[in-house]
């Protein structure tokens, strides 16, 4: 008879990894994803005109460009799949919005700039439970809080977010460093 251990933590390692076993609506089928999230940005773009910044649009931005990206971690032949190549949010949007967690956070930051979010926005790589690296996108609201935001959403990921170590954050500007200590809640 198998010990249960054996079994549970195997299971346990396989939901919280970075396997995403979420995928979002079916956006991607009849094709014109660009256009609509071309036409998306012209909607943010009235919206901030109207009601400025919040944290509900920024939560709803970022929603909506985890809808907009297709998550996969597929070994594509072009040379960019081979070493983890970190897509452009360009290339994101010229890869069909398919991409892994850093493409998915590089869209995120690219969308916030390009509607001209006036605060500031960083990608933060962290280690999860199974000592692999995850991105998530760090945004400083209009209030001055910080939010961390998943640019996966994952089966369990509330439970990895428990562990998550942060290991680099970075903008456009500055890099910053971290000695592995477990990252709760909001802050930077």
């Amino acid at each position: 008879m198998a010990k249960p251990r054996l079994f549970v933590l195997p299971c346990f390692l396989i939901l919280c990894s970075c396997a995403a076993l979420y995928q979002p609506p079916r956006l991607h089928e009849g094709g014109g994803i660009k256009v609509k999230y071309e036409e998306q940005i012209k909607d943010w773009q009235e919206r901030v005109q109207q009601e400025k910044w919040s944290e509900n649009l920024v939560d709803e931005i970022i929603q909506t460009s985890q809808v907009f990206a297709k998550y996969t971690n597929d070994k594509n032949p072009d040379y960019r799949w081979k070493n983890d190549y970190w897509f452009t949010p360009k290339e994101m949007i010229e890869a069909d919005f398919k991409g892994d967690c850093e493409d998915i956070g590089s869209l995120i930051f690219g969308t916030l700039k390009k509607l001209n979010y006036p605060h500031e926005v960083r990608l933060l790589i962290v280690e999860t439970i199974q000592f692999s690296d995850h991105l998530l996108v760090n945004v400083e609201l209009p209030d001055g809080r910080w939010k961390k935001y998943d640019t996966v959403k994952l089966f369990l990921s509330e439970i990895d977010a428990l562990f998550y170590r942060p290991k680099i954050e970075f903008d456009e500007n500055q890099i910053w460093t971290y000695k592995a200590k477990r990252i709760t809640g909001e802050g930077s």
